[in-house]
């Protein structure tokens, strides 16, 4: 995704795992920023979960009936 990012011209770039309660958020983050650097693309980390906003986004995702998997994929 870094790479795309610097195709398209982009500065920043974040990620939907770091809504996931199954990943780590510390791991996400050093990981993305060192993919980053590499093509000159700022990671934007956020803490999407604290405050209730894993259960606000399942909420809302049930409300517009979105599809969400109960797993997290990783083998």
């Amino acid at each position: 995704m870094t790479k795309k990012a610097q195709e398209l011209g982009e500065s920043r770039f974040t990620s939907t795992l770091l809504t996931s309660p199954k990943k780590s958020l510390q791991q996400l983050t050093i990981s993305a920023e060192i993919e980053g650097a590499k093509y000159g693309v700022e990671f934007v980390s956020m803490d999407y979960r604290k405050g209730g906003g894993t259960q606000k986004q399942m909420k809302l995702a049930r409300k517009d009936k979105l599809y969400h998997q109960n797993y997290c994929g990783c083998l």
